[in-house]
């Protein structure tokens, strides 16, 4: 009889211990909870990638809400009309907004003095550019324009144009220079020439003038500097 109460007592410490065992397995498992790979917020993750693409992107993507400076060209009279070789040259600004839409607006002073006599003039000019696609250092764009001038005031010469160019603007980023650009352009214009009592309406194209090819070309290139690139 003491034999088998004794094999019942053992009996029992082994089941406990076995339960004991088991028991401190189970809190292990839980305090060492699965290792998963972090997720971040999806805004936090969006952020990263916009930052991720702004760094890899092209010169025209490192533009966008940089002020330029740039030159607009000249504007003069209409030389058709026998109006003198007056004119004057706009300067101005650029802004690009977003990477599809920028702003710009120029004007141009010109006041000069002689035995002939005094002669002065202005001329604004206002557009508003589309880039249509951009490479690493080419952006393609559409610019619609408005441009009014008084390039002479004896005789009085009034020109106004309304029109669209197509435009494509080379950055200098691949020599180190991504903060300067040359712009060509072309396109085609409405105007309107009031020189004296006389007035006419012209239907035509856009670029440089002059007497050859390369006069043409030059006067078709306008040169940009971004500030903060």
């Amino acid at each position: 009889m003491r034999h088998s109460s004794n094999r019942s007592k053992f009996t029992v410490v082994a089941a406990l211990a076995t339960s004991a065992l088991s028991f401190s397995h189970s809190v292990s498992a839980q305090e060492v909870p699965a290792t998963t790979p972090s997720t971040p917020p999806a805004g936090v993750q969006t952020a990263v990638n916009a930052a991720t693409a702004g760094a890899g992107g092209t010169d025209h993507d490192r533009v966008v809400n940089q002020l330029g400076l740039r030159y607009f060209g000249f504007v003069g009279a209409p030389a058709a009309m026998g109006a003198p070789a007056a004119g004057v040259h706009n300067v101005g600004v650029r802004y690009w907004m977003s990477r599809a839409i920028a702003i710009e607006a120029g004007v141009g002073l010109s006041l000069s003095t002689s035995n002939a006599g005094t002669t002065f003039g202005f001329a604004l000019t206002g557009g508003v550019p589309i880039n249509l696609a951009a490479t690493q250092h080419l952006a393609i764009h559409i610019i619609p324009n408005l441009t009014l001038g008084i390039p002479n005031v004896d005789p009085f010469v009034f020109t106004a144009l309304v029109g669209a160019d197509a435009a494509a603007e080379l950055s200098f980023g691949f020599i180190g220079v991504p903060q300067m650009s040359l712009q060509a352009r072309m396109g085609v214009n409405i105007g309107l020439g009031i020189v004296g009592g006389n007035a006419a309406f012209a239907l035509g194209t856009t670029a440089g003038t002059g007497a050859n090819v390369w006069d043409v070309i030059a006067g078709s290139v306008s040169a940009t500097y971004y500030f903060g690139r």
